[in-house]
């Protein structure tokens, strides 16, 4: 029986591999990368961890990191069918903390924008996203144990790292912008995804703006909310969503 899951598991993250390198391919906005979309580089933590496999990571993409999960998920099956229950459960916990610390955090919010912003990708990319979300309520990397956070993160600090304002080019500001987003905000076909300081000072774009992440902030709610192995993430995110809205409205916030 553990195996039989352990192999199903495996074809799960085989199809949210398959869906990353397919969007990838015809994609020129952010990467999906942990360093693109939170500004982290994990390279040296995922060098820790895949070194005890002697897996080689070609990339630090979705798709790549997808694909060592699967094939954490068939040396659990293989070892739970040859009698060696110690790697298999290895393999399950390595593959529990490779989604809580180097994948979910950001892979989920990236599918999502992505089929929010791009049409042609939606259906792969909510499917992907969906998945994603259904590995962790197997998995439950982060889900929500206790009322309120005392204990859980150090004093100014959160599931994503510091509270401190981390600007508005990656995804601690609790909306992932991608170009796409930002034309359609400024009505600009040539823009990039960067903001200028002209566009914040302008009081009616700041509302609009600060709109964009009053709606981020009700749908990461809900998706604690639908997804409980992932909760404490979502209302996180939501939280920071609704600071950078706030920070926006009052002029705090530069570009």
């Amino acid at each position: 029986m553990a195996a039989d899951t352990a192999e199903q598991e495996a074809g799960a993250w085989a199809g949210v591999a398959a869906a990353a390198d397919a969007i990838l391919s015809e994609w020129d906005d952010v990467p999906p990368s942990e360093a693109a979309v939170t500004g982290f580089d994990p390279g040296t933590d995922l060098e820790r961890r895949t070194t005890p496999w002697t897996y080689s990571l070609r990339s630090h993409g979705l798709g790549e990191l997808c694909r060592f999960a699967a094939g954490l998920a068939l040396v659990e099956a293989d070892g739970w069918r040859t009698d060696h229950p110690q790697l298999a459960t290895r393999a399950y916990e390595d593959r529990r903390f490779l989604l809580s610390d180097r994948l979910l955090h950001w892979a989920v919010p990236w599918l999502d924008m992505v089929g929010r912003c791009s049409t042609p990708h939606r259906e792969l990319a909510h499917g992907a996203r969906d998945q994603l979300l259904d590995l962790a309520d197997v998995l439950r990397p982060a889900p929500l144990l206790v009322e309120g956070k005392e204990g859980l993160h150090l004093p100014g600090e959160d599931s994503f790292g510091s509270l401190a304002d981390s600007g508005l080019g990656v995804l601690g500001c609790g909306v992932l912008l991608l170009r796409a987003t930002v034309r359609s905000l400024t009505a600009d076909p040539g823009r990039t995804r960067s903001l200028t300081d002209d566009d914040l000072a302008d009081p009616e774009f700041r509302e609009t703006f600060a709109v964009l992440f009053d709606v981020a902030a009700g749908r990461w709610k809900a998706l604690a909310g639908r997804h409980e192995g992932s909760a404490q993430l979502w209302l996180d995110l939501g939280e920071r969503a609704n600071a950078t809205a706030a920070r926006v409205r009052a002029g705090t916030i530069s570009s």
